[in-house]
């Protein structure tokens, strides 16, 4: 099944099931940090935002990316993300 749209409820249940989030979206920046799950921000769209210790910057090139996936999931990263507080609130 294609689902286009999670809405928002659907959506934020959803995070707590996934080990990162990845993309571009401010949802990534301003949301996830409060579920204490890394982000990789792909590309500057965000750039400007104030981002909490769980965000990973990355440019949008395959090596790059997967260095961040690497470091996301890493023992070391998880406990940082574990300490992390959204600046967001």
């Amino acid at each position: 099944q294609n689902i286009s749209n999670l809405r928002q409820l659907r959506y934020l249940s959803c995070i707590k099931h996934v080990d990162i989030v990845l993309g571009n979206s401010s949802s990534g920046i301003i949301e996830v940090p409060s579920f204490r799950k890394p982000t990789i921000n792909i590309g500057d769209r965000q750039k400007g935002r104030i981002k909490a210790d769980s965000i990973i910057n990355c440019i949008p090139e395959k090596d790059s990316i997967i260095k961040s996936i690497e470091k996301a999931l890493s023992f070391d990263f998880q406990e940082l993300v574990e300490k992390t507080i959204n600046p967001y609130g």
